[in-house]
């Protein structure tokens, strides 16, 4: 049985469950999770929360990685039997439910946010599922109630991770060429809540949320402000993994406004303008100033995507 440390853990930000559990999945079976996180500039606007992360079904892990992904709905003896197919699997519960998820971090489970732990073995002498939980930073145990306890249905609901026996061949540059086209045509797609248009819906929603009651209107404000913090903290980690795979310089593309830099500047403002508003919801420059720097974040990050995109076709060509 491996002996899972904290530095096989990757923890992206407070709103990643699902992505660092599968990152952190990926890295435990040696694969390069940046790959994964290449293909991750997702945006995204759910139940009145503008976010980076991206529902787990959405998430491709079989063209790059080979990694069968398939929802169940089952009990603990399903979750023992698919650790024996040498599976990896991600459970999705209530954050609230688990004894060691800090109380600090639950404001958004009330706004119907589940969680996902990761599950990767099980300890027969103890009766005990091995889990990680890496929002939580916790390594431990969990035992068949304990489960039941957390579960957000009566029956257990994960995602199990088939990885195949021999490493799938990776070829770098197509992958690179596919993964900044994909992430260019989704941000550019306006007939969903995603992406580009994601901005869009949050920014109307703007005006609407200074005439709600207070109580409603800072329980917006304080959720998206916490989101906003882990798309500036996510946006700044996918940086890295541009620079690594020679798509980015260190001072970022040119200096050019779509620049990984600019990108959190105007994220890092939006926020401050958002506690602004908070304090005073009636001046209606703090809107218009808000919707300004939203409009400048869509068009900075429309740009970087589409520099990244001719740069993954260049490497190909090369």
């Amino acid at each position: 049985m491996k002996r899972v440390t904290p530095d096989d853990v990757i923890k992206l930000a407070a709103m990643e469950c699902a992505a660092s559990c599968i990152t952190t999945a990926l890295h435990m079976h040696g694969c390069d999770y940046r790959y994964f996180l290449l293909g991750y500039w997702n945006l995204t606007y759910f139940s009145g929360t503008l976010m980076s992360g991206k529902h787990v079904r959405h998430l491709d892990l079989e063209s790059v990685f080979g990694v069968q992904k398939t929802l169940h709905a089952g009990s603990p003896d399903d979750l023992r039997g698919a650790l024996k197919e040498q599976a990896i699997m991600l459970m999705l519960c209530h954050a609230s439910k688990l004894q060691f998820f800090p109380k600090n971090q639950l404001s958004l489970e009330s706004e119907g946010f589940q969680h996902y732990i990761l599950i990767y073995g099980y300890d027969v002498e103890s009766g005990q599922f091995l889990i990680i939980d890496p929002i939580a930073d916790y390594i431990g145990r969990m035992t068949d109630e304990e489960l039941y306890a957390c579960s957000v249905r009566k029956d257990l609901r994960f995602y199990s991770l088939v990885f195949p026996l021999h490493a799938k061949q990776t070829n770098h540059y197509d992958v690179i060429r596919q993964e900044t086209e994909r992430n260019l045509a989704s941000y550019m797609k306006d007939e969903t809540n995603d992406g580009g248009n994601a901005i869009s819906q949050f920014s109307s929603d703007l005006a609407g949320i200074a005439e709600r009651p207070a109580e409603e209107r800072n329980a917006w404000i304080e959720r998206n402000n916490i989101s906003i913090s882990s798309i500036i903290k996510s946006r700044a980690l996918i940086g890295e993994i541009y620079r690594s795979f020679q798509l980015l310089e260190e001072e970022g593309p040119d200096q050019q406004t779509g620049s990984i830099e600019q990108i959190i500047k105007l994220w890092t403002t939006v926020n401050f303008l958002m506690l602004k508003f908070k304090r005073s919801p009636a001046n209606a420059s703090l809107i218009v100033s808000l919707r300004q720097k939203l409009e400048a974040v869509k068009a900075a990050e429309a740009e970087l995507l589409d520099f990244l995109r001719q740069k993954g076709r260049e490497q190909c060509e090369v």
